[in-house]
């Protein structure tokens, strides 16, 4: 039986000063309690405000014997400074410690398929899927406020059609999610904005504002970035190849 557990502290907050920095959640779904690991990169020490990064998830698992997970994800901006966001998440499958004390690293691909054993259903409408891997999230985070939903739920109905051995396995393997968020100070100048988000996620940026009918970029409409900042959209292309998505 597979069970979807709760953390004992449902926030993971870090607090820094700086412009950049990583904070990685781990939670463990599995027949074993969770797992909360924390870590932490400063990338760029160069502004006095308080980054504050929270990963909010609420469960709601109401049938622990159903195969599909609720697992609502957002992340909050609870410091000073308004940020530039992306998300990321990592996954893993492995079986409870033998006699040895080593655990068996399982995949969470199908065999023979490209479909996933625990399939993600994320919620893409306010993020952008970049070719590093990488969500972007379309908008700046304002300093005291939360994304929309990023994941919904994680859906483990594939492991019925395993064979009864492979069935067996992942039933009783422990299956982990990793988020990972990596957040760029918001600068109300655009060039500073533009060129921070280019050394730190070697992306581009630009924005539209009014339903999308003005563009700001490096080369126009830069003076009404101040006054739009926090409800822009912003377009995010790969910054190493020159590109769009």
């Amino acid at each position: 039986m597979i069970h979807l557990y709760k953390s004992r502290k449902k926030k993971n907050m870090i607090k820094l000063s700086g412009i950049a920095l990583l904070a990685a959640l781990t939670v463990g779904i599995g027949s074993t309690s969770a797992v909360i690991r924390h870590q932490i990169n400063l990338k760029n020490e160069i502004s006095t405000d308080t980054v504050i990064v929270e990963v909010e998830e609420d469960l709601k698992d109401e049938n622990p014997n159903d195969n599909v997970k609720p697992k609502m994800v957002k992340f909050e901006n609870s410091g000073s400074a308004d940020v530039f966001l992306r998300v990321a998440y990592s996954e893993a499958w492995s079986t409870a410690e033998g006699a040895d004390g080593e655990k068996e690293l399982l995949s969470n691909k199908m065999p023979d398929s490209d479909r996933d054993v625990a399939s993600k259903v994320i919620i893409a409408e306010n993020w952008e899927l970049g070719e590093d891997g990488w969500y972007y999230y379309k908008k700046v985070l304002p300093a005291g406020s939360m994304t929309e939903d990023f994941m919904e739920k994680v859906d483990f109905s594939n492991i019925e059609n395993l064979d009864e051995s492979l069935k067996t396995t992942y039933k009783n393997a422990d299956y982990e999610i990793h988020f990972q968020a990596e957040v760029v100070q918001a600068s109300d100048e655009w060039k500073v904005s533009e060129d921070a988000v280019a050394k730190l996620f070697e992306q581009n940026i630009s924005a539209t504002i009014n339903d999308g009918n003005t563009t700001i970029d490096k080369n126009k409409n830069e003076d009404q970035w101040p006054s739009n900042k926090g409800t822009a959209t912003i377009i995010w292309s790969d910054g190493t190849a020159g590109g769009g998505n």
